[in-house]
């Protein structure tokens, strides 16, 4: 098996808990989806999952494949069902980096970041790995804030039980 083949392996991984993940989301009432929780830093479920899908769209969409697509707005997501064509979107930016990218995972890639003023040097690799820890940090505190709203949250792992 190619490394392309296994991130693409893991990648799957990542949309199987991911898609547990949606489907405990769906479940949530509206309100609590868009309920601000000051003490979660991107204040709702619903403004941390627009979150994730701009950091890929930012990392693996502007800075990797130099595609300048405008980023997701949480004001036009307003149920959990707006979620799902964000991601499909991410998905299939994934697929475009999976194949650019094969056969050249460590090659340098010099990414400006203007908010710094400054550039950062790094490799596809690690770009993929920022985004997928990123979103399962993110995944977890998804679950935190359905709790801190008296849900139950689900197993959404890579393994479930």
């Amino acid at each position: 098996m190619s490394i392309t083949d296994t991130l693409r392996h893991q990648y799957a991984l990542a949309l199987s808990a991911r898609a547990a993940l949606f489907t405990y989301c769906e479940d949530l009432s509206t309100e609590d989806f868009v309920q601000q929780i000051p003490s979660f830093g991107h204040g709702s479920i619903r403004h941390l999952l627009v979150h994730v899908a701009n950091v890929y769209q930012y990392w693996i969409g502007h800075n990797a494949l130099q595609q300048k697509q405008p980023f997701f707005k949480a004001d036009d997501v307003v149920t959990m069902l707006d979620i799902p064509p964000l991601y499909r979107q991410v998905d299939k930016m994934m697929e475009v980096f999976f194949t650019q990218f094969d056969g050249r995972w460590n090659d340098v890639l010099t990414i400006p970041i203007q908010s710094r003023q400054k550039e950062i040097v790094s490799t596809a690799l690690a770009i993929f790995t920022h985004v997928a820890t990123h979103e399962f940090h993110h995944k977890g505190q998804v679950l935190s804030m359905s709790r801190h709203l008296g849900y139950t949250p689900v197993d959404t792992d890579l393994i479930r039980f």
